[in-house]
């Protein structure tokens, strides 16, 4: 249709395609350096040994060994551990206090100081695991070397030390990749930025032409004019995902046959909702507070920020009506675990709901407008 190569010949000039397809590319190249290392496993800390013992001085060295943490100055000095924290240069301080060795030879406890910068939570998350498992697999062997002294085994020993033991493991991102929770959906957001920006220019320019009255009359017009952008940011979106699977290590065990249904369904419902926010909108320029419309709430929505489960039912009703968090969900099941279509019936009923949705509205507004060049003009002034 007519529509289908206007739109086309509008969305392949040159900015447009610099902007749909080179930004994001520059986007993502940025985002996989900035976060290659996904987390900080050796976080810095200091250690102020008060006791300046042999035992301390190994303890302190199994600490270092620790694949998340890394000692990077020992004090034998009492200082304050606000000013060692002041300038991140270290984001946990250890004390080990005097009299440590006497205590552990006397069988006494001894209390541990440990003191953490919970402002860079990122950089400690591990960072306590790791501290924790060193003084965890300490008190198993000293209790172990008593129970050997009193005559046992060391099987039986290590039995009544560690009677339970969890075995953990990991699924879908077991190493907390950054790139396949928070990169990855920062790329997602800003290109649904970019899209809903095309897209919610569609009404207003055709306005600004006064061809708006006359594609109105036709059901199919409207329509046609969002497929030249879904198929151009659909290249964009999966091109991306596999120059971050190549470069930046993100994680994608699905297959890019069982994410292309579910991506479409979302560009095509982000294109109606946008295109049905701007219905009013009568110059192009104005249209940025329909964009942030869109984009703010499908940031909070969207599982990036925070788990939706957390949020109020309230929130949890209205983000129904956004497709990015829906896309999220086929995404993660596809791509991290490696799920295909045939589980995700739930997500894409609810994505060609919304499209339902969204088109019986604009079809609704272009019915009751679409032949009455008056009724369409009170509408947008009383709007």
């Amino acid at each position: 249709m007519k529509q289908i190569k206007e739109e086309f010949e509008k969305v392949m000039r040159r900015e447009t395609v610099a902007q749909v397809l080179i930004a994001p590319i520059i986007i993502a190249l940025i985002f996989g350096w900035l976060f290659g290392s996904n987390q900080i496993y050796n976080s810095p800390i200091t250690v102020m040994d008060l006791d300046n013992s042999m035992y301390s001085r190994q303890l302190i060295e199994k600490m270092d060994v620790s694949p998340y943490v890394n000692v990077v100055r020992v004090l034998n000095e009492p200082v304050e551990p606000t000013l060692l924290l002041m300038h991140d240069s270290t984001f946990a301080v250890v004390v080990l206090p005097d009299g440590l060795e006497e205590n552990r030879y006397r069988g006494k406890s001894s209390n541990i100081g440990f003191v953490v910068n919970d402002s860079v939570a990122a950089a400690v998350g591990n960072l306590r695991q790791g501290v924790a498992e060193v003084l965890a697999s300490e008190n198993a062997s000293l209790f172990m070397s008593k129970l050997v002294g009193m005559g046992l085994s060391s099987e039986q020993a290590q039995g009544l030390a560690s009677g339970l033991a969890v075995q953990q493991r990991s699924l879908y991102n077991p190493v907390s990749a950054t790139v396949n929770a928070q990169v990855i959906g920062f790329v997602n957001l800003i290109i649904l930025a970019l899209f809903v920006m095309q897209t919610v220019q569609i009404i207003p320019k055709l306005r600004v032409e006064g061809r708006f009255d006359g594609d109105i009359k036709s059901p199919l017009s409207l329509f046609c004019r969002v497929i030249p952008h879904v198929l151009l940011f659909f290249v964009s979106m999966i091109f991306v995902t596999g120059l971050l699977k190549q470069f930046g290590g993100l994680r994608f065990d699905g297959s890019v046959v069982d994410l292309s249904l579910p991506l479409l369904l979302y560009l095509l419902a982000s294109g109606f909702l946008a295109m049905l926010l701007s219905w009013s909108v009568k110059d192009p320029a104005k249209t940025m507070p329909r964009l942030a419309a869109v984009v703010g709430p499908s940031f909070f929505f969207s599982n990036i920020l925070l788990p939706l489960s957390l949020m109020p039912k309230l929130i949890q009703i209205i983000a129904i009506a956004f497709p990015l968090g829906w896309y999220t969900k086929c995404y993660q099941a596809i791509a991290l675990r490696g799920a295909g279509i045939a589980v995700l019936g739930h997500e894409l009923g609810a994505l060609l709901i919304l499209i339902a949705v969204f088109l019986a509205a604009i079809l609704v507004l272009q019915r009751r407008y679409g032949y009455d060049k008056n009724a369409v003009g009170s509408l947008i002034s009383g709007v």
